[in-house]
């Protein structure tokens, strides 16, 4: 600030240090009790010169990783991470996580799944992280699935999880910014395996919904089946011609 002459008369100011950016005035964060303080005398802490302003973003977002290494059998056990991205400035709480166990798995309780609750009606394990979890932290819970035999689909060892609900720290349910959280395997875009939205935690164009992202372990599985086709009953001589 200058005064009417002209003259730089910054460092006169009586309570406050014009372009400090104290650690003091970096504390203060929209709604604390320091926010909109302008009638302060003294240039500690907060200073009267230096206030912030903000909208309020509920953003949590999900990634899911393979934890244990291959090749894999049958029967083997297998951890999954599912981590929790706080992206918006509102501390979150009760975030309720689901996991949609997919055909090609089992569902194993107690142990590491010991904070799981599984359903074997719709097939899907839920757990909530109690929290709180600030802006720009991040946590991993652990399920582990046993891996089985299938014969239906390829993808029966797709393994989806979804952020189901969550709450801000008043405990009302958060309205998040960039995604429909619940517990519904089929209405959420993105998550391809492998393509150029998985592990993606920022919903951007290829269009993601960042609460759900899927795992996928690589199952290398062939059989063999041999029968006569014809004829296809005896009884059978010596110089017959016969198709397997």
């Amino acid at each position: 600030m200058q005064s009417v002459n002209g003259t730089d008369v910054s460092a006169q100011d009586v309570d406050s240090d014009p372009n400090g950016n104290t650690p003091g005035e970096t504390a203060v964060t929209p709604g604390s009790p320091n926010d909109n303080n302008i009638t302060d005398i003294t240039k500690a802490g907060d200073q009267d010169d230096h206030d912030p302003a903000g909208v309020n973003i509920f953003d949590l977002a999900l990634r899911k990783t393979v934890v244990t290494g291959g090749p894999y059998t049958y029967g083997q056990d297998i951890d999954f991470k599912i981590t929790v991205f706080n992206q918006g400035n509102l501390t979150a709480k009760n975030i309720s996580v689901v996991d949609y166990v997919p055909a090609g798995y089992q569902f194993i309780a107690g142990g590491v799944n010991a904070g799981w609750t599984y359903s074997a009606g719709n097939r899907q394990a839920t757990r909530t992280i109690a929290g709180p979890l600030t802006p720009g932290q991040s946590i991993d819970v652990t399920i582990r699935l046993r891996l089985i035999a299938n014969a239906s689909s390829s993808d029966a060892y797709t393994n989806f999880a979804e952020i189901k609900s969550a709450q801000d720290s008043l405990g009302v349910s958060g309205n998040d910014f960039d995604s429909d959280p619940d517990d519904d395997p089929t209405n959420d875009d993105g998550g391809e395996p492998g393509g150029p939205t998985d592990d993606e935690v920022t919903k951007a164009p290829p269009v993601d919904e960042d609460d759900h992202d899927p795992a996928i372990i690589s199952i290398f599985d062939l059989a063999l089946l041999k029968k006569l086709v014809t004829p296809a009953t005896g009884p059978y001589t010596y110089g017959q011609t016969h198709t397997f």
